[in-house]
Order: C-alpha cells, then sequence, then structure tokens
C-alpha cells in the first residue's frame, strides 16, 4: 500500500477516470498477491531437505551398512511425505476460501483496502509563511497544483483544527 500512496502522492494531475481506476486497481493487485505462510514455506523445505538426504543416504549405500540405509531412507521417506501433505493441506486451507465463495471474499478485500484509504489524507505543508494557495475551499475536486510540498498520511496521526 506504501507504493501506491507514494505513487499518488507524487501525481501532479490526478483526476477521477477510468484509465485512473484501471492503473489503481492494477497497482492495487500487484501489491496485495497472497504470499505463503511460514508454515507452508517451512513443510515444503522440510519435504525438499527430507528428499535431497534420503538420495544421499542411497547413493551412499555402498559405503554404509544396509539396515542403517534402510532406517534412514525410510525415516526420510516418511518425513518427506508427512511434510508435503501437510504443505498441500496448508496451501488448500489458505486458498480455498478464493475459489468457494470469490465473490464474498472480493467483497471483503475490498472494504479492507477502501478502509487503509479511508485512513488516508492529503496533506499540503510549506516552510514560513507561504499559503500554498490552500486557504480557502475549491469548488470542485481537483489534484493539487501549487508550489509546496505535498503527500499523503494517515489521518490518525493529523488534528484536524480547521473547517
Amino acid at each position: 500500500m506504501d507504493a501506491i500512496v507514494t505513487t499518488l502522492g507524487n501525481e501532479r494531475d490526478a483526476s477521477l477516470s477510468f484509465s485512473w481506476l484501471h492503473q489503481r486497481v492494477r497497482s492495487y493487485s500487484a501489491t496485495t498477491r497472497r504470499t505463503s505462510t511460514r508454515a507452508e514455506v517451512w513443510t515444503l523445505g522440510t519435504g525438499i531437505a527430507m528428499t535431497v538426504i534420503g538420495l544421499l543416504v542411497v547413493a551412499a549405500a555402498a559405503w554404509l551398512p544396509a539396515r542403517v540405509v534402510e532406517v534412514i531412507a525410510v525415516a526420510c521417506l516418511a518425513l518427506e511425505l508427512s511434510a508435503f501433505l501437510a504443505y498441500f493441506a496448508l496451501t488448500i486451507r489458505n486458498d480455498l476460501p478464493e475459489f468457494t465463495r470469490p465473490r464474498e471474499t472480493h467483497a471483503s478485500e475490498i472494504d479492507e483496502a477502501f478502509a487503509k484509504w479511508q485512513a488516508l489524507v492529503g496533506v499540503v505543508y510549506a516552510r514560513g509563511n507561504d499559503s500554498c494557495g490552500v486557504t480557502s475551499p475549491v469548488a470542485k475536486r481537483q489534484a493539487y497544483k501549487g508550489s509546496c510540498k505535498r503527500g499523503w498520511v494517515r489521518s490518525d496521526w493529523v488534528e484536524i483544527v480547521a473547517g
């Protein structure tokens, strides 16, 4: 979200249009993709590690006693299968709501994003006595075209004392 806020804060000629909306949705979707949880990464890594260890032990069978190779290979296989099954179960559990309730999931994602956007306030700030051209309200919504610095901040960081 910080990338979106930075982009919006740097746009001088932002206006409400379908192309503007398309750009915002595209950047939002690029920044909100689901990433794997720690448990998913850990179980996948464990499964891969057990596979490698099992293969190395079997490859070294010429130098190890047969019973040791058999025990290690069976243990690695059991751990490998259980880790991969846990990985698939976690992945399915985390991704299933997107497939079973796509509209509901999408709506809740939009609500969450909208709440984040509502929490932002555009600010204009100057040094000294410069009014920055914001001493009176404007008739319609428009991009700030003044010379002062401006940006976006969280609304709970701002105390509104006028208007």
